[in-house]
């Protein structure tokens, strides 16, 4: 490396290592100058700042590639099992549903990832009337008593046929001891 700096005119280098936060090493950040030099305090401080500012934006970019791997292998695994994930967030009302959930209660869908495009009322929509009661009491009875929620039910999908499910699952609760997902 040095013959082809030397060759490009490169008469001094200054190299910022790039941490996250939490150390790890995620890069190098070099400055190369045709002169001899020795950047000052304010320029090595600049060049800190911005050191700090790249490693944090490669950090968020391997952060969210992760992310996102994480939950392609999710809903894959959702999909083969043939089984439906969700998180309901019982504060604000929005709900989290792999694809599969969706295409259990009858939904088309073409994701492959996690959505927020259905609600609780889309699923209660699809709930067999006749078992939408005791369904949603059984709900509240596991929010309050805090045991894992386990009901055998009915949906109704839009072409009218009638299929089975089993949903299971447990509520979160916040520090005050109310339930919140």
């Amino acid at each position: 490396a040095l013959k082809i700096q030397l060759k490009a005119g490169v008469r001094a280098v200054q190299s910022t290592p790039l941490l996250s936060r939490s150390g790890k090493f995620v890069g190098m950040f070099s400055t190369h100058y045709k002169t001899p030099c020795r950047p000052d305090d304010r320029s090595l401080q600049l060049l800190d700042l911005l050191a700090r500012q790249a490693a944090d934006i490669i950090e968020q970019a391997q952060t969210q590639a992760t992310l996102r791997a994480s939950e392609e292998r999710l809903a894959l695994a959702a999909s083969g099992a043939q089984i439906g994930l969700f998180e309901w967030n019982i504060v604000t009302g929005k709900t989290l549903w792999t694809a599969q959930h969706a295409r259990l209660l009858g939904f088309l869908t073409t994701t492959t990832t996690l959505s927020e495009k259905y609600s609780y009322s889309d699923w209660a929509g699809r709930v067999h009337p006749e078992d939408l009661p005791q369904v949603e009491a059984q709900l509240r009875r596991c929010m309050v008593s805090r045991r894992p929620y386990k009901y055998e039910y009915r949906v109704v999908w839009p072409d009218k046929s009638v299929h089975w499910l089993v949903s299971r699952g447990i509520f979160l609760y916040d520090a005050k001891g109310e339930p919140v997902r």
